[in-house]
């Protein structure tokens, strides 16, 4: 490329030689110049031309894999709805004897379960989109977080003939780093697609980890219908299936695998996937664990069961005071009030958030339940009103829509808390009990009252929550520590009444905390 005087852009092809002397040395250079701007030109304006149409069909192929994906969402939430509510409608039948009631009653609850997990689907590829889906790392137990997910698939194998096994390359660590609601989702994700598309054999769910890397492998193995290479190439691309056939016949969103290879990076992994057509397909997803220095690691299958924690009972707890509902639903009305009616404390329903704002300033209620989308007005303004108006009362937000953003708002409304819909039952009883005094009836009926400070020493983020909980309900104080070392320092400068240690923990054990 060369410029002329006058300042024109010119393209030339240029040949050279060198012409030597009678002596063999280099004298001067010979050669060619020939304009090649033409040329030059038309191989550019090719080159914008391939790029425009492959633009095109790229934004193409897009679109029509958006319009097949919105195609099989409306057959996707059809199909549980219609379940729904027809299910829903017999048991209106008043003569539907025991068992038929529950095989309804069960059937609407797998079909909102699936209609759940398919809104989730959704919400988390725009989440994507946007870069606003988030992970929360937090200590997990690896033997319940397995646990969980053999109670949940295996029944499931069963009922297609299957055999589900989780095999464990020991040894594995204890306790990892990871957010266990996201990491739940990949290995459900991928354990429910070789479910899908596997009618004969077995699925495998194996587990390793690699300690110098601290990073978990978890490979799933199926004995399906296998991939084609061409499926493979776009297997991970938003809105896409193996084929339109395999959507017509197995159905889905298209998302699954999309979110699943996003949340395994945000893990710190990634996944992996290997097919043969015809024979099966296996994935492996990786994500960090987290440092595994000061990490008790399990060397085989009896000491992986004694790690094992049992799924505690979601209880009640005996509570006083009067809660203030301000939600327009009636099913969501009606399930607030089954949970509140087990605790004892006295609930009033209003439908929106200036009937909440009339109550709330002319009573006196001990916390506020404010829906956050409701006529009239909103439950964000109402807050707002109740703030402004000199209310005090807690207030815990109850809403669908819980990205950062959204609960940094309802904070700056003033409300104090929130609660996701689906309502969790538990954490609707930890933060009633968080707002609410305990039912003087539970302290008298309960014929044990006590007073004073006991140290408990767990490292199991749930015993020492369900231990927690049962001795606030006596009137105790807890203190609460996660090893031996913070046991004898707590032990040592606070008066307490009683230690309740836990046996094997990280670092200090209890024997060893004990006996100093």
């Amino acid at each position: 490329r060369y410029l002329t005087r006058q300042g024109e852009e010119r393209w030339a092809t240029i040949s050279l030689h060198t012409v030597y002397d009678a002596e063999g040395l280099p004298m001067h250079l010979e050669g060619t110049c020939i304009d090649a701007t033409e040329s030059h030109q038309r191989l550019q304006i090719e080159r914008e031309r391939e790029q425009e149409r492959l633009e095109k069909e790229l934004a193409r192929n897009s679109a029509q894999a958006k319009s097949q994906f919105l195609a099989n969402m409306s057959h996707e939430i059809r199909t549980p709805l219609a379940a729904i509510i027809g299910y829903g409608e017999t048991l209106l039948d008043p003569d539907l004897n025991e068992t038929e009631k529950r095989s309804s009653a069960e059937t609407v609850v797998r079909s909102g379960r699936h209609l759940l997990e398919l809104v989730n689907d959704i919400l988390d590829h725009s989440k994507i989109d946007a870069n606003k889906l988030d992970v929360d790392v937090v200590p997990v137990n690896l033997p319940e977080l397995l646990d969980e997910i053999r109670a949940f698939f295996a029944p499931r194998a069963r009922e297609k003939g299957l055999d589900f096994s989780i095999i464990c390359d020991y040894p594995l660590p204890e306790k990892i780093r990871t957010d266990p609601t996201r990491y739940r989702q990949i290995i459900i994700n991928l354990c429910g697609n070789a479910l899908k598309f596997t009618e004969n054999g077995s699925i495998s769910l194996i587990i390793r980890c690699d300690r110098g890397a601290e990073k978990l492998y978890a490979r799933v193995v199926d004995t399906g219908i296998g991939m084609k290479p061409e499926q493979l190439d776009r297997l991970f691309d938003p809105f896409a299936q193996g084929s339109t056939a395999i959507s017509r016949q197995y159905g889905g969103t298209g998302l699954g695998l999309s979110i699943s290879r996003r949340l395994a990076e945000l893990l710190g992994g990634d996944i992996r996937v290997s097919s043969t057509y015809g024979e099966g397909s296996e994935f492996e997803v990786c994500i960090s664990t987290g440092e595994l220095a000061q990490v008790h690691f399990l060397r085989d299958a009896s000491e992986f069961s004694q790690r094992r924690r049992a799924i505690a009972m979601v209880m009640a707890p005996r509570l006083s005071g009067r809660i203030l509902c301000a939600e327009d639903n009636d099913v969501n009305r009606r399930l607030v009030s089954l949970l509140v009616g087990r605790t004892g404390a006295e609930l009033v329903h209003v439908s929106n958030g200036a009937e909440a704002l009339e109550r709330a300033t002319r009573e006196h209620f001990d916390l506020i339940l404010m829906d956050i989308q409701m006529p009239v007005m909103n439950g964000r303004d109402a807050t707002l009103a109740l703030r402004e108006a000199g209310v005090n009362t807690p207030v815990v937000a109850l809403t669908a829509n819980v990205m950062a953003e959204d609960i940094a708002e309802y904070r700056l409304a003033g409300c104090n808390d929130h609660l996701a819909k689906p309502i969790d039952k538990q954490r609707f009883y930890d933060v009633l009990a968080r707002y609410l005094a305990l039912s003087a009836e539970t302290a008298v009926g309960s014929g044990h009252r006590y007073s004073g400070k006991v140290l408990v020493a767990e490292d199991n983020d749930d015993n020492r929550g369900l231990v927690e909980r049962m001795l606030r309900r006596t009137g105790a104080e807890p203190l609460l520590v996660t090893n031996g070392e913070e046991a004898v320092r707590r032990a040592l400068s606070e008066t307490v009444k009683l230690v309740l240690m836990d046996r094997h923990m990280p670092g200090m054990d209890g024997v060893a905390a004990t006996l100093l």
